[in-house]
């Protein structure tokens, strides 16, 4: 068999957001899952070598396995290339043979806003109609897209220092028919959605401003010792995560809280495993909750065997 190799535009062509999280889902409900050690953290240059694995023994000739290797370098900005570089191989079918390489910086940009729109699904509100979204990289466009496909989007504030690239998301959300504005962190007063898709080290905005019924993705941290959201937001939130373990062992915005005393250690109140196969999410309009997102190796797997089964 062919090694099959699948670009960012056979992505977009393939599956609709909305496809990828259904996709998901089914993954979550049947308990798919990664190795114990999870992410491996190489130092590489000036930068780091990710590797995330995972395998899908679902037997019957239709198991699959992948691995995702991903540069990472914050300097690349400067340079006007992307900060993350990424390629992922997918195994599979009765002889376990290399079935397909795919762009991983597409797969991983295109899977990080769909576990963000499957989690919106579940915990914000139905009438959620104001996004504000940190960022303006690839995880910020891709938000943008899933938020409004998820929910009726109307309006969406950008908040990045460098005006030419929140013009740029900016522009794109005009497309999509939405009013877009570039604002500042205190923008998150009259959010229903707040999406921080950033490498900032520290929180990003006050959670004293956040209003009631707000849901929050924070996908951008991903170090035990750095963070997006603060103390303030750790307390007035109702927390939900990919997979308990995962990001106890990763998130700085669940582990620093913990640490300084402001939560309890059990203060994350479920996982996308336990929301998938029926746990309660959102318990009333008024609630403020939070999804925070690290990255699992099984989404990865998830959609990729979804892409190259589409393909076949």
């Amino acid at each position: 068999m062919a090694l099959r190799l699948i670009s960012a535009e056979d992505i977009a062509r393939t599956l609709s957001i909305g496809m990828a999280a259904d996709v998901l889902a089914t993954a979550f409900r049947s308990r798919q899952s990664g190795p114990p050690s999870g992410r491996q953290h190489l130092p590489f240059a000036d930068g780091e070598l990710l590797i995330m694995s995972a395998v899908h023994n679902a037997g019957n000739g239709s198991s699959y396995a992948g691995v995702k290797v991903v540069s990472v370098r914050n300097k690349n900005l400067e340079i006007g290339m992307p900060s993350v570089h990424a390629a992922y191989a997918l195994f599979g079918g009765e002889s376990l043979a290399p079935l397909a390489l795919v762009d991983g910086a597409a797969l991983t940009g295109f899977r990080t806003a769909a576990v963000s729109a499957l989690a919106t699904r579940m915990l914000a509100r139905d009438d959620a109609a104001n996004v504000v979204i940190f960022g303006a990289g690839v995880q910020a466009e891709a938000h943008l897209t899933a938020m409004a496909a998820v929910r009726p989007v109307r309006e969406v504030t950008i908040v990045n220092r460098d005006a030419h690239r929140a013009a740029l998301l900016i522009d794109l959300a005009h497309v999509l028919g939405l009013e877009a504005r570039r604002g500042d962190a205190t923008s998150v007063a009259g959010a229903d959605i707040v999406c921080t898709c950033t490498t900032s080290p520290t929180p990003v905005f006050d959670g004293n401003l956040l209003s009631p019924g707000t849901h929050i993705n924070a996908i951008g941290s991903y170090l035990p010792d750095v963070r997006e959201l603060d103390d303030v937001t750790a307390r007035r939130g109702r927390w939900f995560v990919e997979e308990h373990t995962r990001v106890s062992e990763e998130s700085g915005d669940v582990l620093l809280p913990i640490a300084n005393g402001t939560v309890a250690a059990d203060f994350v109140v479920d996982d996308l495993f336990g929301l998938c196969a029926g746990g309660a999410g959102r318990t009333s309009a008024e609630e403020i909750t939070v999804f925070k997102s690290v990255g699992l190796a099984v989404e990865d797997l998830a959609i990729a065997e979804a892409l190259f089964r589409a393909e076949s």
